[in-house]
């Protein structure tokens, strides 16, 4: 079933509508439902679809999407004269075949346009020149669909050649956790949660997930088990996202047991900073697996920005998966979670909580009511007390500085943890003018006493994660 996404149709439709031909790129880390958003958004809409074949040559993919032309069009005198030996024969054909179809609105699609431009950007300029003196005067709607996100950006949404041609350029992201809620609604909140911190909002990952079994069950079947669904999607990943995909495995290998500066990973993996690892580090960012962080109120050029790896089931894999590859493919993969895994990962959990809020501080923010007046947020760190650090901070527009402190724990919270925040909050520089604010993110909340005292002026619960909704991030209010 489809889930969620309504933001992005409602986009999507309302180009449609619109009485101009329009172009379109989308783009998105595998298994995030690119190709299934766009094919929910078609329907029975008339349409043309060409998909990219994985790093083949540019004569395979012409070959490949002229076969699927012709069986996508009944048009035989066209046919008959077609003898498409490369992307200007194509696109003469399939303009022929618009302008005799101009009456309709027609959605051509383009998935895994990176396979098909097979990762040179001579068929954006090609494109651009039919789109130039042919497409924007028909009644057409272009999608360009990638799931390496440095060619979608840089050689689709910020070339030269599509420069003020494209009417969007979409990154479609993980589905929110009230998406993901509505997709396992037959398991509690709190396995859903958990289900979040390990497969994140990846609509391909969670379909997997039994919901008549347990949340201990799913993982042991989905990773454990010799020849698990989920056991070599690491490879897979680094595989099709990048053309070296071990360089790229290798940073975030060492990315997964603490965030890094550019000198500390350059020094680890013995690659020069100016040699590249800039571009490495940027591309991991666009795809959504690293985010680069500086500490909070902190210039952008600052040398303590570092390195932290976002993506769920690559941290999960890297704790777990990768040191215990052999015993997996030994078949003693159950045992191993079971004795080893299970019963220990309390801690961890901890850690992939912290780590899925901060990656959640829009909906945080929306959660404590202060959304629209958000201008920064971020963790504070420094380099001068390693042992001090602050989970997440919002700079707001109205003053404040809301200081989040990030717990997970099996039950509410008690007072305990007041003696922390305030060495926390003391040790933290506030800005002169402005007010500070402490908030509590934990699954349960926190237990009454601690209510009582005040403490916080804000207490967000899984349940408050769960919800939906509706309102601007980041716009401060006038």
């Amino acid at each position: 079933m489809f889930y969620g996404r309504q933001s992005e149709l409602e986009s999507l439709e309302n180009l449609y509508k619109h009485p101009k031909a329009q172009l379109i790129a989308i783009y998105g880390r595998r298994r995030v439902g690119k190709s299934t958003l766009i094919k929910h958004f078609v329907g029975s809409k008339p349409s043309l679809f060409f998909e990219g074949l994985e790093r083949e040559t540019s004569p395979t993919q012409i070959a490949h999407a002229s076969a699927v032309l012709k069986r996508q069009i009944s048009d035989n005198i066209l046919l008959q004269k077609a003898d498409l030996k490369s992307w200007s024969d194509f696109f003469d054909i399939l303009n022929e075949h618009l302008l005799a179809h101009k009456r309709k609105r027609t959605i051509i699609v383009f998935d895994e346009f990176q396979w098909m431009a097979a990762g040179q950007g001579k068929l954006v300029s090609l494109l651009k020149y039919y789109w130039d003196n042919f497409w924007k005067d028909q009644n057409v709607l272009i999608i360009l669909c990638g799931s390496i996100a440095s060619f979608m950006v840089k050689k689709v949404i910020h070339s030269k050649a599509l420069y003020g041609r494209l009417a969007i350029g979409m990154h479609l992201g993980k589905l929110s956790p009230h998406e993901v809620r509505a997709m396992l609604k037959k398991r509690s909140e709190e396995e859903v949660l958990k289900y979040q911190m390990i497969l994140g909002g990846v609509p391909r990952y969670l379909e997997f997930v039994d919901q008549s079994k347990s949340f201990e069950q799913n993982i042991e079947r989905l990773f454990f088990l010799r020849n698990a669904p989920l056991s070599d999607e690491f490879e897979k990943i680094f595989f099709s996202h990048f053309k070296e995909p071990r360089t790229y495995a290798a940073i975030v290998k060492e990315l997964s047991t603490s965030a890094k500066s550019l000198q500390q990973i350059s020094e680890a993996l013995k690659i020069p900073t100016g040699g590249g690892l800039g571009s490495y580090l940027e591309n991991l960012c666009m795809a959504g697996f690293i985010a680069v962080e500086t500490p909070f109120l902190a210039k952008k050029s600052t040398n303590l920005k570092r390195y932290r790896i976002t993506d769920e089931l690559l941290l999960f894999y890297l704790k777990y998966l990768r040191p215990n590859e052999k015993g997996i493919e030994k078949g003693i993969g159950m045992s191993i979670f079971r004795n080893k895994i299970s019963n220990q990962w309390e801690p961890w959990l901890g850690l992939a909580f912290e780590s899925f809020c901060r990656n959640q501080a829009p909906l945080l923010a929306l959660a404590m009511g202060f959304g629209d007046r958000v201008i920064s947020f971020g963790p504070a760190f420094s380099r001068d007390s390693p042992g001090f650090q602050i989970d997440l901070l919002f700079e707001r527009a109205d003053g404040v500085v809301t200081l989040c402190e990030i717990k997970y724990h099996q039950k509410p919270i008690g007072c305990w943890v007041i003696p922390e925040v305030k060495r926390k909050a003391a040790l933290f520089s506030l800005p002169r003018g402005k007010t500070l604010e402490l908030a509590l993110i934990a699954p349960y909340g926190a237990d009454e006493p601690l209510r009582q005292t005040e403490f916080f002026h804000h207490i967000v619960t899984s349940h408050d994660l769960f919800k939906r909704y509706y309102g601007d991030f980041g716009n401060p209010s006038k």
